[in-house]
This record gives C-alpha cells, sequence and structure tokens, in this order.
C-alpha cells in the first residue's frame, strides 16, 4: 500500500482503532482513567513493587493482564509477533523497543547489544516493523557517560569501556544498514546526552550516505534542541548525509526538573 500522497488525519479514530475490539477499547479507558488518578498511580505502583520484591503469587498475572498487556508487546521477540501481526492486519506499523536499561556489566551490555542485534534481524524479517529503537543507555553505564559529558579525564580502563560502548552501538547500526532496516536512537537525560550526539552523528555520517538508516531524536521540550537540529541540519549537508530526525517532546521533564532545583 503507498501511503506517499496521503496525509495522516489525526482525528480518525476508526482507523486508528481498528485493531482493537470494544472490550479492548474499554479495558483501555479504564485503565488510563485509573492512571490520571496521581494517589492511585503512586500506591499500586508502592505496592507492586513490593509484590515483585517478595514473590507475592499471582503479582505477574495481575501486571501483564494491566499495565503490561496495555503498553508491551511481549517478553520475548516470539511473544511480540502475535501482537505485530495483529496491527499489521489493520496496517499499523510497530517499532521494536527492547527494555534493558540499568544493566552495569560489560557481560549484560554484550547481551543488550546481542539482543538489539537480534530485534533488527527479526525486523528486517517482519513486514510490519520497520524500525528498531534503541537506547544507549542499554549498552553504556551511565556515570561513565556523565563522565564523558563532563569531560573528566578517563582512565585507561574508562577509555577502553567507552570505546566499546562505541562499538555496539557501531554494530547494531551496522546490521540495520546490511538488512535495510531503520534505527531510532532514543534521546535520554541532559547530562549524558552529549556523547550520545556524538556517536548518532558519527552513525549518520557513516550509513546514511544514501538513505536514512539512523535517527537522532530531539526532545523539544529542552530550549536547545531546535537550534541544535537546525545546526546539525547544515552540517548534514555539508558532509553530504541524509539527516534523520525524530522529534518528540520529551520524556524526562520532571527528572531533569527535579535535577536543576
Amino acid at each position: 500500500m503507498d501511503n506517499r500522497n496521503e496525509f495522516v488525519d489525526f482525528s480518525d479514530t476508526e482507523t486508528a482503532f481498528a485493531s482493537k475490539s470494544l472490550k479492548e477499547l474499554k479495558k483501555s479507558l479504564w485503565l488510563f482513567k485509573m492512571m490520571n488518578k496521581e494517589t492511585l498511580v503512586d500506591i499500586a505502583t508502592a505496592c507492586a513493587r513490593w509484590a515483585i520484591k517478595w514473590h507475592i503469587p499471582f503479582t505477574k498475572t495481575v501486571i501483564k493482564s494491566t499495565i503490561f498487556d496495555q503498553f508491551v508487546g511481549g517478553e520475548t521477540l516470539q511473544e511480540s509477533e502475535q501482537a505485530i501481526e495483529k496491527l499489521w492486519k489493520s496496517r499499523i506499523l510497530s517499532v521494536l523497543d527492547y527494555g534493558a536499561e540499568g544493566k552495569s556489566s560489560e557481560k549484560d551490555l554484550d547481551a543488550a547489544c546481542d539482543q538489539f542485534v537480534r530485534s533488527v534481524l527479526f525486523a528486517a524479517a517482519s513486514e510490519g516493523v520497520p524500525v528498531v529503537s534503541i537506547k544507549v543507555s542499554a549498552l553504556a553505564q551511565n556515570d561513565l557517560l556523565e563522565k564523558v559529558q563532563a569531560r573528566d579525564k578517563l582512565t585507561t580502563a574508562e577509555q577502553d569501556r567507552y570505546s566499546r560502548v562505541q562499538e555496539r552501538v557501531n554494530r547494531i547500526c551496522n546490521q540495520a544498514y546490511e538488512t535495510g532496516m531503520k534505527i531510532f536512537i532514543d534521546a535520554e537525560e541532559s547530562w549524558i546526552q552529549e556523547p550520545i550526539d556524538r556517536m548518532v552523528e558519527d552513525m549518520m555520517e557513516r550509513y546514511n550516505k544514501e538513505r536514512v538508516v539512523v535517527y537522532q531524536t530531539f526532545q523539544m521540550y529542552r530550549k536547545d534542541r531546535l537550534p541544535y537540529l537546525q545546526r546539525l541540519f547544515h552540517i548534514a549537508r555539508e558532509k553530504q548525509y541524509v539527516l534523520g530526525a525524530k522529534l518528540v517532546r520529551g520524556a524526562y521533564m520532571e527528572k531533569e526538573r527535579d535535577r536543576a532545583l
């Protein structure tokens, strides 16, 4: 289906929710109403963490049938396949996003990289998945990214670790290039964003010569992001590569505000 000459009508809810049954829509409406109650969310979150910590029976079942079912396609690529196929029947595309933040050992970071590569290969074989989303924080220790951004002197061991981060990012982007896929590299907290920006720029210069393979994400609640987008547009023209830009509101407003106080 060729949609290049069609406009997306965001008010067309019939098309937007074509893949959902009436029962599923009512469940989603109820869930979002509950999520609008801040006190209830705080209590439920605390209870869920406590229940998970103490391995309370049926905790996983409750979570998977509510929050998980609404926001997550599956725990594995194979589990996600059913959700992807269901959406694709209504011509709705999916973005694969592997959640692996907070890891710290090199073994775990390498494993996350392996999983992202598997996601790219999986997506390449699926008509309904044109892009895979990755987070650099899933491939690096945050304290290392903070140190790089602060321009602190790195030890030899830290330099080696940072080189491995760059190698992981390159490996994933290269796999996307080789298989005709696309990569969204997510924006993150402002105190680790600069090294991520540099890595994304390097990847775009390397792989976006003929088409967009790598997309930079711009969190537009940051007042410096529009000038950065404009500057990057000119850099891409000068270096003769295609700029991939994903514009989002941003996901870290509360953390950014708390850190600024």
